[in-house]
């Protein structure tokens, strides 16, 4: 079925990074010719400078993933449940046809199989043994004679690029969050592991920061749970000592938990948080006030509605931590460079815009109930 599809995608969830399977995912993709999206909780699974890589599909996905994956004709899915944030609500004609698209889904828990979309085979097993046997069964048959999918996903990605680059490069003050994000990505090791909070630092990061190695993109997945950033963190850097880990987090969710940041300084834990501050919860904002007209909650402000929140260059002081603070963009890689070279404890703070929503290529059900209600 993969070997006589037209336009097959992969379709890779965190399944293949818990089962250790990115060699075999990585060596069936270049087999088959096959291109690799995948979802957020699965990034790193496949190399994203890779060039079958699509990234991530769904709401807040690439428009190369979603326009992939929207007119492949048989989908492999490895490891993913096939979650909402990943497949634009499920809504046809967004981020997948299916049917009449074709899934081959492989999954180690048999309740996965065709819960959501219908399934033409099923396979219930590990991933990594299921790609190795699955690579033995494709080196035995000839060479597609389909079209080279390279040249095609090529082109996607670079009119990706083109439709981000303005937001990339944006010169504005405070900082737009898509310019740091790309600058993080330019300016971290190639292993380095993100661990993202909510809002602009997962979704915003999920879509654009680069994942080149295994595990190297660390989130709450589903839960969007505010505040997962700091604490986690720590404990990225407990497990991989010699990897770098960057914490992305905003201030609302630093707020939340900023006692976890003690624990970095009493165990001597070198993790380089980067502060998204804007002055505001900006994602609950963004709902409010498009939809309610509304930003009851949402904003953080003295009485006479000055922006207000701690120095946080400051309170990292307090705790016994280096910290610095970034507010002109032309700054920012030297900011970078100096906090990822501290190997320290580090808060680095970079006051960002909270008025631009993340560029969203799929759908996202919710905007339609706040719309409409139940009816």
């Amino acid at each position: 079925m993969l070997a006589t599809a037209t336009k097959p995608i992969i379709f890779a969830g965190n399944g293949g990074l818990l089962s250790e399977a990115t060699e075999e995912l990585r060596e069936l993709a270049e087999i088959a010719d096959v291109p690799v999206a995948t979802t957020l909780m699965g990034k790193g699974a496949f190399p994203e400078d890779h060039p079958l890589a699509l990234g991530m599909s769904g709401i807040w996905g690439t428009r190369a993933a979603n326009e992939t994956t929207r007119e492949s004709d048989v989908v492999l899915a490895i490891g993913t449940g096939f979650g909402e944030a990943d497949c634009s609500s499920w809504k046809p004609g967004i981020t997948f046809n299916i049917p009449p698209a074709r899934v081959i889904q492989i999954d180690i828990d048999p309740q996965e199989i065709g819960k959501i979309y219908p399934v033409t085979v099923g396979i219930v097993g590990d991933a990594k043994a299921t790609l190795r046997e699955l690579i033995v069964q494709l080196n035995d048959r000839p060479p597609s004679t389909r079209e080279a999918a390279a040249g095609r996903v090529a082109q996607r990605k670079r009119d990706w690029a083109k439709e981000v680059a303005d937001t990339q490069t944006d010169e504005g003050k405070p900082i737009h969050p898509a310019r740091l994000l790309k600058q993080l990505s330019e300016a971290a090791p190639q292993d380095a592991i993100f661990v993202t909070d909510v809002g602009w630092n997962k979704n915003g990061a999920g879509q654009q920061i680069l994942s080149r190695t295994p595990r190297s993109f660390i989130t709450s997945g589903g839960l969007a749970t505010m505040g997962f950033s700091p604490a986690a963190a720590i404990g990225a850097k407990l497990g991989a000592p010699d990897r770098m880990v960057i914490g992305l987090v905003g201030d609302g969710g630093l707020l939340s938990v900023v006692g976890a940041l003690t624990t970095a300084v009493e165990l001597g834990i070198p993790v380089v948080w980067v502060l998204f501050n804007n002055f505001c919860f900006a994602t609950i904002r963004s709902v409010g006030t498009t939809y309610f007209k509304n930003t009851y909650g949402t904003e953080f402000t003295t009485p006479d509605g000055a922006p207000y929140n701690p120095d946080f260059v400051q309170l990292a002081q307090s705790f016994g931590m280096q910290g610095a603070r970034v507010e002109e963009p032309g700054e920012l890689e030297a900011a970078l460079t100096k906090a990822f070279a501290a190997n320290v404890p580090y808060l680095l703070e970079v006051r960002t815009r909270g008025d631009v929503p993340m560029p969203r290529t799929g759908y996202w059900d919710i905007a339609d109930f706040l719309v409409t209600g139940n009816d």
